[in-house]
């Protein structure tokens, strides 16, 4: 028999129950609801824990569960991207009982990929579209020539979008502060060489009524792409145009996340996804002699996808 206890019972561990209803010898013992979020619990009979919270304060609730069931050496699965993107250097000691593949990209499970896919190597450079609400709002503008409002809208109803945002400038901006805790989570578990990034370094760039409409403009050649510029790289003066995003530099890498033309890297052509999927796109050797890849093109957003990708971190970490 597999115990379990979730924290947090919004929509994804809701999928993740509804999962593990279906699984014999698995039963939910244990739910801890958003009203008590943050109280003393107890869940020490349990054999693994699934945590699917809000980010708030930086991920320090969600670091403090984590702590928790580390410290009582029950493994733990988590989609919440605040402790990862913040806290990354508590739980380097117990790494190995933290299920983390869900923090990025939903169901694609590109977190293993591209860690399995580089290890360790310095000559790679890497192109990510993380954030499935941003491509998926964008996506319905172009194809399916919705307005920018009623593509926020079907984010939104689909539950994409983080809840609480008010206005479509609100949902653009808080998806790209979200972007830069993804983008802390793929450099500290697949590119980090000494010290880890913090999202609470990163400064964005934010959006503007003008800058949007110009985006509303361009929607046919403009997507949020984030990419990692290795050491390795003899980087020339970037002109390239770009609307919002940001740009951070640790241990020699580049890292820059913005609204790019799809058009002024060949790269994009044709591997850039559509809808609310995400993927990577590596570029390895010099000049890309050793191979482009594109890496886990799937569904980056939504509560099925994403306990999809816990439930197979869960069984890893039992071994099953």
């Amino acid at each position: 028999m597999v115990k379990v206890a979730l924290i947090g019972f919004g929509m994804i561990n809701k999928a993740v129950k509804a999962k593990i209803d279906q699984m014999s010898g698995w039963v939910v013992e244990t739910v801890i609801r958003k009203s008590s979020l943050g109280e003393q619990h107890s869940f020490h009979m349990s054999d693994i824990a699934f945590l699917a919270i809000p980010t708030e304060n930086g991920g320090d609730t969600a670091r403090q569960y984590i702590a928790q069931s580390l410290a009582m050496g029950i493994p733990i699965v988590t989609c919440e991207k605040g402790a990862l993107s913040h806290h990354f250097d508590k739980f380097l000691r117990n790494f190995d009982k933290l299920g983390y593949s869900a923090t990025v990209g939903g169901g694609t499970r590109l977190l293993p990929s591209l860690r399995e896919r580089l290890n360790g190597r310095k000559d790679v450079i890497v192109h990510g579209v993380v954030n499935g609400t941003l491509n998926f709002i964008f996506s319905a503008m172009d194809n399916d020539s919705d307005s920018l409002g009623a593509a926020v809208k079907k984010a939104m109803k689909l539950g994409y979008a983080e809840p609480g945002a008010e206005s479509a400038l609100d949902v653009l901006n808080g998806e790209m502060m979200d972007t830069v805790m993804k983008t802390a989570i793929i450099y500290n578990t697949c590119m980090r060489l000494g010290k880890s990034m913090n999202a609470g370094d990163v400064k964005i760039v934010a959006l503007d009524s003008k800058n949007l409409a110009r985006l509303v403009r361009e929607v046919s050649v403009r997507r949020y792409v984030v990419s990692f510029l290795p050491p390795s790289k003899d980087e020339e003066e970037d002109s390239a145009d770009v609307i919002g995003g940001f740009s951070y530099s640790i241990d020699g890498w580049k890292i820059r996340a913005g609204f790019v033309r799809t058009d002024s890297d060949p790269l994009f052509r044709g591997r850039l996804p559509a809808g609310a999927n995400n993927c990577i796109i590596t570029c390895e050797g010099a000049g890309g002699e050793d191979g482009i890849y594109v890496l886990a093109n799937g569904p980056g957003a939504g509560p099925e996808p994403t306990a999809s990708s816990m439930m197979s971190d869960a069984r890893k970490l039992l071994r099953l």
